[in-house]
Order: C-alpha cells, then structure tokens, then sequence
C-alpha cells in the first residue's frame, strides 16, 4: 500500500514538470512570434523612415545641380564610384544635355536600406548680351592689329585698369568659327562654337583660355517699346537739335554736315534709321540718366562724324538694333564711345577711329583692323540673369546596380565614406579662368582645372568664366562654390 501511493505521486509530479514545460514553450513561442513581428514592424519602420531619407537626398541633389547650372556649371554632382556625403548618406546626380539649352538631371541617393531616384529637366539661363562681352553669332574674324582688352568702370577707369595690369578679362567670342590674325591681341578669354574652330594666326597673341563654348549663345531679340513716331528730324548745316528727356519716336533722324544731334537723358528714343553724316555730330548727353536709342532700320555714324558720351559710364548708354536687314550698323565716328551696342539680327562694323569701352553683341560682328575695343565688365551687372527654368520633376526607377543591392553599398563599392566629399565639391571639373584679388589685395589671373584652383584665397571676383559661359557672383566677391 504505501509503494503505491509513492508511485502515484511520483506521476502526478512528472505531469506537473510536463505540463509546465508544455506552457514554458508555449509562452516562448508566443515571445518569439512577437518578437519576429516586433522586428519585422521596425525593419518596415526602419527601411521607411531610410527611404524618406534617401528622398530627401535626392530632392538635395537636384538642389545642388540647379543652383551649379545657375552658375554655369555643368550639373554633375558626383558619380556612382565617387558619390557626394551628406546627412549620413550619399548620393550622385547625372546631367544629360538634351539640346537648344536643355538638360536632364537624375538624382540618385542611398540613405541605409533606402534608395530613390529623381529627375528633373531644366533650361540652362541664357547669358545676358552684355556679359557675352564682344560677341558675334556668325564666324568672327579679328583683322590684324586689333586689341580687345577689359576694365571694369565700378573699380576705376580704363587707365587706372592698364596701369594697374587689371585690364585682362576680356570676353570675346562666338557661335562659329574665329580668326585672329597677326599682331592682334586678347587680353581675356576666347571662346569658339562648340562644333567650330579656331585659328590663332602667327604673331596673334591670347593672354586667357581659349577654348569652345559649352553650349551656343542664344541672342534674344530686341523688344521695341511701343512709341508713335514723328516725322523726321534732321539737323542741318549749322543746326542744332537737342531732344529732352523722354520717350519718344521719329520716322529717321539726321546730322547733315556740320549739323548736331544732342540726345538728353533720361530717355527712351524710337527710330527707324538714325544717321549721322560725315562731319555732323552726335552727343549723348546721360548726365540727368540713362539713355536707349531702340533702333528698327539702319543706325549709321559715317567715318568722319563725330559721336561724344558725357558721363564716360558705358552702363547708362545702350543702342538696341531690331533690324534684320544685311549690315544695319556702321560705326565709324570719330569718338571715344561709352555704351552698349546690340544687334541680335544684323551685322555691326566697327572702324578703328570708333574705339568702344563696353559692350557689342551681334548676329555678325565686322571688327576692322587696327580697332580698339575694350570690355567694360560692369556692364552685365545692369541686367539680371534669370534662373534656370525648371520642368518635369518626377520619381523615376532606381538604377538596377543600386536597387539590386540591398546590403551596406559602401562595402559593396569598396568606398571610404570618409574620403568622400560634401556635394558643394563634388561638381563635374571644367575650363575655368577668373580674374580676381587674392586675400592680400593683389589682382591676379587664372586658367585652368577648377579642381586645382584654391578658392579660399579669393577675396573678390572680378570676372570668371566656365567652359567659356561667363558665371557672376553676388556682390561680386566670395568663393565660386
């Protein structure tokens, strides 16, 4: 009796034992199924929020390409090998060119598990006339003897400029084809077509780059305020004719010989041909503002008349020509001009006893020998360049080579995420070529890789070019970057 009731408890403990073990493994297989869906929720939570991430970079990336286009850079941030670092992730942007100023832009940006691509489409913002400098659509050829040279009238005049050895930031370029022949000089950058060719004759010198443009000038044609026009006026033998500040119209206006035309600003001057014959004379008068002489047929300042600026600040003085008609602009005056002349659609001669301080773009510039023309650089800072145009934002398809992967892409690029640069730095290398004051006030010139250009030592910009595209930055001072 009593080996029976040991045997009978024994059994009843060894069910307790498995039933408590039963239970324990049931609760752990409860604690592992909640901890596998725990997991699983922050995984989704994590690769989430890393996706949000990798969107943001991308969005940043197409950030940084806009604003380097702006200021013509070519808006490749990065590459897949060598990608951009930035908020604990990386990220490249590639630029297609897709023609008539057009560029495609996709945005690549890994941020742990998170990938995302965007793209964007943007029109590259065409130069204003006055920063092409000495400009011609058509093939340019500078006959022997010439000199282009620069200064800039808010840091002084052009003398001050030649004796400081400052008037080196010429641009002078063309669409097509240029010619520079012997014992003519360039001091400043020349820039062909990007298709095109150039042809340095022997004994022509260039003191800056030379090399294509990235991409063609666009000259935007002339708009003609709407102003009824008078009848003609002419000044005769002996006349005078002042025109008072203003806006106003005439069918033509003349300067016979010996008859003088004085233009009052401020003003704003519609005509269809305006002519000043030999030995009359023209006077700009911009001390009371500036003055615009939009011009619809001929504009012609014969050799032997006389053409006089009051104020010596090209930037108050502009000729617009919306003519298209074959050679509508002959400059042949005797004078000293300070201004602007632009003629998208026609073609501009210039005489050598008419010698320019600004600027000239046209359709055709006939730059004659001997001539001097001298590029004020302060003249593109009278219009503002707009931005690049955007369109087509969109999410496209990760790359399959970055999509596919979804371990540590650094490991799998073999990359050191501490070698990688920020995306400021990161841009494509180009031709660049500025004209600046290092930190100890001294005036110098460069030409070269950007790369190996150390742009802390600039303390203020004078003028800078990339790939032949003239780039400004604000207040004219600062990095590049």
């Amino acid at each position: 009796m009593k080996m029976h009731a040991s045997r009978s408890t024994s059994n009843r403990r060894g069910g307790a034992t498995l039933a408590a073990l039963v239970a324990v493994m049931l609760v752990f297989g409860l604690c592992m199924g909640i901890l596998q869906v725990t997991n699983g929720v922050t995984n989704r939570l994590r690769a989430s929020v890393d996706h949000k991430r990798a969107f943001h970079l991308a969005e940043a990336g197409l950030a940084e390409a806009y604003a380097g286009i702006a200021m013509a850079k070519t808006g490749n941030v990065g590459t897949p090998e060598a990608p951009a670092a930035i908020g604990g992730g990386m990220l490249w942007v590639e630029a297609e060119d897709l023609g008539d100023g057009l560029v495609s832009l996709a945005s690549t940006a890994v941020h742990g598990r998170g990938r995302a691509t965007l793209g964007l489409t943007v029109r590259r913002p065409q130069p204003v006339s006055s920063s092409l400098g000495l400009f011609s659509n058509r093939d340019l050829t500078i006959k022997g003897n010439t000199f282009l040279d620069s200064f800039n009238s808010l840091n002084g005049t052009y003398a001050d400029h030649v004796a400081a050895g400052t008037n080196n930031g010429s641009i002078v370029g063309t669409n097509n084809n240029v010619t520079v022949h012997n014992g003519s000089s360039v001091m400043g950058d020349l820039f062909y077509g990007s298709d095109s060719s150039v042809d340095l004759k022997h004994g022509s010198h260039v003191d800056g780059a030379v090399g294509p443009r990235a991409t063609s000038a666009t000259l935007a044609p002339v708009e003609v305020p709407d102003v009824e026009l008078s009848p003609p006026l002419e000044a005769e033998r002996n006349e005078t004719i002042v025109i008072p500040p203003g806006t106003v119209g005439y069918e033509s206006i003349t300067a016979s010989r010996q008859g003088e035309m004085i233009l009052t600003g401020p003003l704003t001057l519609v005509v269809e041909d305006f002519t000043i014959e030999s030995h009359g004379s023209l006077t700009f008068d911009d001390s009371g503002g500036p003055i615009e002489v939009f011009v619809t047929g001929e504009f012609k300042l014969s050799a032997g008349s006389s053409a006089t600026t009051v104020s010596g600040d090209p930037r108050r003085i502009s000729i617009q020509v919306a003519s298209d008609d074959d050679h509508a602009v002959t400059l042949g005056a005797n004078a000293e001009f300070y201004g602007q002349i632009y003629a998208p659609l026609t073609s501009v001669k210039i005489l050598p006893q008419f010698e320019l301080f600004g600027s000239c773009v046209a359709d055709e510039l006939d730059i004659t020998a001997q001539s001097r023309l001298h590029f004020d650089l302060a003249t593109s800072e009278t219009e503002t360049q707009s931005p690049p145009e955007m369109f087509a934002w969109q999410v496209i398809d990760v790359p399959d080579s970055v999509a596919s992967r979804t371990s540590n892409l650094y490991r799998h690029l073999e990359i050191d995420r501490g070698s990688l640069a920020t995306p400021a730095n990161s841009h494509a290398d180009q031709e660049l070529s500025v004209t600046y004051r290092d930190a100890g006030g001294i005036s110098r010139t460069y030409t070269g890789s950007e790369r190996a250009f150390d742009w802390t030592d600039v303390s203020e910009l004078t003028t800078g070019t990339r790939d032949g595209v003239r780039f400004h930055v604000p207040g004219s001072s600062g990095s590049g970057d």
